[in-house]
């Protein structure tokens, strides 16, 4: 199953120029380069997004292993 949420964008503001950057949720807490400035640097989220979001990404893992479990066992339960 494909994790929706790794894959969801956000927008956030580069700290050297503030320009507004779209990173995904995968790479929140990575640097990376902006495309205005061309600085390497870790763009801003707000922290509270990010324990949402992991929240929402182990609540999702959790699904995916009851999904492949239910599969794995379905032929025994009927």
């Amino acid at each position: 199953m494909k994790n929706i949420i790794d894959d969801t964008s956000i927008n956030s503001v580069c700290p050297s120029c503030k320009n507004s950057i779209k990173i995904k949720v995968k790479d929140i807490g990575k640097n990376m380069t902006c495309p205005k400035c061309s600085k390497n640097v870790l763009p801003e989220v707000d922290n509270d997004f990010v324990k949402e979001s992991e929240r929402a990404k182990k609540s999702f893992d959790e699904l995916d292993k009851t999904l492949k479990d239910f599969k794995e066992r379905k032929d025994d339960l009927f």
